[in-house]
């Protein structure tokens, strides 16, 4: 599709497959993901 509504697809995919892929994304590209501060309560 040329309107990125296959990429949204494919994305929401993989996010539902691994919950942390955001994370791992930016890792790889040596960005950072910051976490608020409620969820290290958390553990």
């Amino acid at each position: 599709m040329t309107n990125g509504e296959a990429d949204a697809v494919l994305l929401g995919r993989e996010l539902l497959r691994n919950p942390s892929w955001a994370r791992y994304a930016a890792h790889e590209l040596g960005g950072e993901v910051r976490v608020p501060d409620p969820y290290h309560r958390s553990v």
